[in-house]
């Protein structure tokens, strides 16, 4: 007994760590918004007028996210330091807990034990750190938590008749998802899946029709937000153009090969710990770190799925964890359509595979208990160095961006000279190793173009500045200023 309460204890202190940890980091290393995600701090500062903003982004923007242009209105487009909006990712990232709770119990485990494991696992997972620490990724984080509330909702519906008052919350949730993130689309097709598959493919007694009757209307309340706001942002914007594969761009459609790519990325990356950047920058042995991380997880999430009761009752055990995976894929299936996913949109999905492996470390059937005792502390081990690793990247980077930022004006107030401003940036300020938005090359970091054009949206009496890099086709004049590289180098670790 006090064994158990000494765990807890630790549980409590661990989770306390961590929140500190997700807001203390980037106020104490002065996060600043990096590399790709400049494109919302220049929607949402577009215009002084918040409506205009939202007006000119419903028309003229490839996405439409009114959470990411309301969180990056919070942020000083002089500064560009992320702190203020970590309320929101902080109150997101609460949000899909809270829901990973209430799946927690939905599947027989409402006790503090299976709790605690879920959320650190989930606040140590890759996708999560970098859904919360990145300025365009609100929409992820809530996207997240209204996937999670979605699915608990159709799960917890009654077999018999469904009142209006849970379908009026169905769409509550769904409307709420998509209007956070189009992506939302996979969470709603996942969540009607499981009315279909609960309520008519395994229904007990009765007619096919009435079945059909009785969960039509909870079906129409996940599938439609999703589907009119999708074919409004279809017909009225930029948007219509994800229809057209005529290049190699990102948000293009790709074929068969690339969705089944994406959809081994996706699968193998709920199940990821530790630093994924190792797979890809590091040699052997370190780079199979991660892939340790993602087997242990999935050994765990195999024997949560065998011990897990309550709306899988009736579910062969082999099956549950399978069944999982497929909600967990089918629920970001429209991003495997694209050029290539990234860890980030696993974050939501991922905290399915938490609730399994807060169950399945927490249980008493199973593997041994030594051989418990041994893995859970490796698959720690192997999370939180993931995690200390990402926030040392995520550090230098934000570091890097900023002196660089900091150069170009030190040489614009330096410069006496009227007219466009040319600035070098050699070639190795881009040329170094790249992975995801936490360890890129300094001048990527920076997103000096970008960054410098959401300078001058605040200070329009700045001057234009041309950033150039030297190539074959181009030989700067040696007068030119050249900004050098950052004073804190990166570590390959």
């Amino acid at each position: 007994m006090r064994a158990s309460h000494a765990l807890a204890a630790a549980g409590w202190v661990s989770l306390a760590v961590l929140l500190a940890a997700a807001v203390v980091v980037p106020v104490a290393y002065r996060a600043t918004v990096c590399a790709d995600d400049f494109v919302w701090i220049t929607n949402a500062w577009s215009d002084a007028s918040l409506a205009k903003v939202f007006i000119a982004a419903w028309s003229t923007n490839f996405f439409f996210r009114p959470i990411d242009i309301l969180s990056n209105r919070l942020i000083n487009p002089r500064t560009l330091e992320l702190a203020p909006m970590l309320a929101v990712q902080i109150a997101g990232l609460l949000a899909l807990t809270a829901g990973m709770w209430r799946l927690l119990a939905l599947v027989g485990a409402s006790g503090v034990g299976p709790r605690l494991v879920a959320t650190v696992w989930l606040w140590l997972h890759p996708a999560t750190q970098l859904s919360v620490w990145s300025a365009g990724c609100s929409s992820q984080t809530w996207c997240a938590a209204f996937g999670i509330w979605t699915i608990c909702e159709v799960l917890a519906l009654p077999q018999g008749r469904i009142g209006w008052e849970k379908v009026a919350t169905l769409a509550t949730f769904s409307a709420g998802g998509v209007i956070a993130k189009e992506l939302f689309l996979g969470w709603a097709t996942a969540a009607a899946g499981i009315v279909a598959v609960r309520h008519v493919a395994l229904r007990r007694g009765g007619d096919l029709v009435s079945s059909v009757k009785r969960v039509l209307p909870a079906v129409c309340a996940v599938i439609l937000p999703p589907g009119i706001w999708i074919g409004l942002r279809i017909l009225s914007s930029r948007f219509g153009g994800v229809v057209h594969d005529d290049s190699d761009d990102l948000y293009s459609l790709h074929g068969p090969v690339t969705i089944l790519m994406n959809l081994a990325t996706v699968v193998l990356g709920m199940f990821v710990q530790g630093p994924v950047h190792w797979a890809r920058l590091l040699g052997l042995p370190w780079k199979l770190l991660p892939f340790v991380g993602a087997a242990l997880s999935c050994l765990f999430a195999a024997f949560g799925g065998i011990c897990a009761r309550g709306v899988f009752n009736g579910i062969p055990a082999v099956w549950k964890l399978p069944l999982t995976v497929a909600t967990g894929a089918l629920a970001v299936w429209p991003a495997l359509l694209i050029g290539k996913v990234s860890e980030l949109y696993v974050m939501g999905p991922n905290a399915l595979i938490a609730a399994l492996i807060g169950i399945g470390m927490t249980a008493d059937v199973g593997p041994p208990k030594l051989a418990r005792w041994i893995a859970a502390p490796v698959l720690l081990l192997i999370a939180v160095t993931g995690y200390v690793s990402r926030t040392y990247h995520f550090s230098v980077t934000w570091s890097q961006a900023r002196e660089l930022r900091e150069s170009v004006h030190r040489i614009v107030d330096g410069d006496p000279r009227q007219g466009r401003l040319l600035i070098v940036v050699p070639e190795s300020l881009r040329s170094t190793p790249m992975h995801s938005k936490y360890f890129v090359p300094p001048a990527v970091a920076a997103a000096l173009a970008a960054s410098w054009a959401v300078n001058r949206l605040a200070d329009p009496g700045l001057p234009e500045v041309e950033f150039v890099t030297p190539g074959p086709e181009f030989k700067p004049r040696g007068d030119l200023p050249v900004l050098r590289q950052p004073s804190q180098r990166r570590a390959m670790w």
